[in-house]
Formats: C-alpha cells, sequence, structure tokens
C-alpha cells in the first residue's frame, strides 16, 4: 500500500470484484479510516497521560505499553486535533512525555477495514 501512495493520485480498492471506494489517499484516510494514533515516550505511568488526554478526547484508549512507549489510540469522529496538539505539546513543556506523534489511519488499514466489512 506504501508503493500505491507514494504512485498514485486516485487509488481505488475492489473487494470480491466490486469497486468499494476511489480517491485520493488523503480522502480514502478521511472516509474511510477509524482511528489516530498517539505515541509518546513518558517518563510517568500511561494512565496520567491518558487521562491529560481524555480532556479534549474522551474516548481515548490505552494501547498495550512497552517500557516508556506509550501509544494511545482515539477514534477519527472523535478527534479535536488543535486540542490534542495542544494537550501533548503542554504535557511535552511540563516534562511529563519526551517525545510524540499523532499519525492518522494508514491506507493498510482502510483497506484491511473495507474488505472485513465485506465479508
Amino acid at each position: 500500500m506504501d508503493e500505491a501512495e507514494a504512485l498514485c493520485n486516485r487509488i481505488t480498492i475492489l473487494t470480491k470484484g466490486e469497486m468499494r471506494c476511489n480517491g485520493s489517499s488523503q480522502h480514502l484516510k478521511t472516509k474511510y479510516g477509524q482511528n489516530y494514533t498517539v505515541t509518546c515516550k513518558t517518563v510517568v505511568d500511561g494512565q496520567f497521560v491518558l487521562d491529560r488526554i481524555k480532556t479534549v478526547a474522551p474516548t481515548a484508549t490505552l494501547l498495550p505499553q512497552y517500557g516508556s512507549l506509550l501509544n494511545v489510540q482515539i477514534p477519527q469522529q472523535d478527534i479535536d486535533l488543535a486540542g490534542l496538539f495542544g494537550v501533548m505539546q503542554t504535557l511535552k513543556d511540563e516534562a511529563v512525555v519526551d517525545d510524540y506523534g499523532i499519525s492518522q489511519p494508514s491506507l493498510e488499514s482502510v483497506f484491511i477495514s473495507l474488505v472485513r466489512s465485506s465479508e
């Protein structure tokens, strides 16, 4: 899927011989993507960071934590990106997190969810 995203202006996803969707990779991610992921390296308990994130995204859920690496999943319909960036930057300024990133759903996850929904 990375190759399709890099090389194509428009992408069509077929399942069982039928066209399910067509559009740019950004359009497909926005329309069919399900979750944003916040990844951060933290020096405190993950629950503290999750509680702060929940002030702007109440449906955020904590994924398994590996050492100091924390992953939080937020449903796309509940995301307030400006508020989320504000919370994460505040946590970084307070030295609660060392580094963070916010990513939208991948084209691969969009493809998998469309295939699963057709079964």
